[in-house]
Formats: C-alpha cells, structure tokens, sequence
C-alpha cells in the first residue's frame, strides 16, 4: 500500500489535465450561443465544459427561427468513475470534445404563408391531448 501512495505521490507533479469542450456550429455561422440561459458566444464556437449530461441549448440569428433544446454530451469510457482516476494522475493531456451542428431555418416574409402556419399551429393547440 505505501509503495501505491508512493507511486500515486511521485506522478501528481506531472499530472496531465482532461479537458472537456463542446464545438457548436451553425449554418448559417453567425449565430449567439447559449448554454443553460448563459451567452456562451457566436458560431463556430469551443465551450469548455465541467460535466456530462444534457444542456439546455438556445441558439438565435436575426432573419431565423430559434433553435431551443436539449443537447446531450456523453461521457467516454476513459472519463468514468475508476478510469478517470488514471488519467487525472498520468501525465497525458486527454480531451473530450462533442460536435453539435443546427441548420436554422429562415424566417418568411410572406406574410400570407405566416398567417397561415399561425392558424394551423392554433387548430393543432386547440385539439385535446392524445387526441387521434
């Protein structure tokens, strides 16, 4: 056991680092970014990340449609509960990147083609839940 604590003690100063981002691209590039009603900047964009999970992710340009949902970032195997101890200790630099990419969708000028997309989605909200 001391010989472990030992070993464990000599590699801390030369401990890697594991870093954790999320690259967040737009068509078309431009748009304002954010992550959990946090501005986390304009794509093409890297975000540093502290945990693994789902993000509430917002992204908006003027002249389209919002683009508002849940974004999830996996967890790699080496980044689990017991590995992840390994490479904290060693000394190698280990990265976790996730890619997410929206296509936003432009806003109409027809005025005739909103106000009709406006009485369908209020004949939709106006049918009861589950209906068939």
């Amino acid at each position: 056991m001391r010989q472990l604590t030992a070993i464990v003690l000599a590699c801390l100063p030369f401990a890697g680092c594991v870093e954790r981002t999320v690259s967040i691209t737009s068509d078309p590039p431009g748009a304002r970014v954010w992550m959990n009603d946090r501005e986390v900047g304009t794509t093409p964009c890297i975000v540093g990340i502290n945990d693994y999970g789902t993000y509430d992710v917002r992204i908006v340009k003027e002249g389209y449609a919002a683009d508002w949902n849940g974004r999830s970032v996996d967890m790699p195997m080496w980044d689990a509960p017991g590995p992840d101890l390994v490479g904290e200790i060693l000394p190698v630099d280990l990265r976790s990147r996730s890619e997410w990419h929206v296509t936003l969708v432009p806003l109409s000028k027809d005025e005739a083609a909103l106000i009709e997309r406006a009485r369908a989605a209020k004949v939709e909200a106006s049918k009861p839940p589950f209906a068939k």
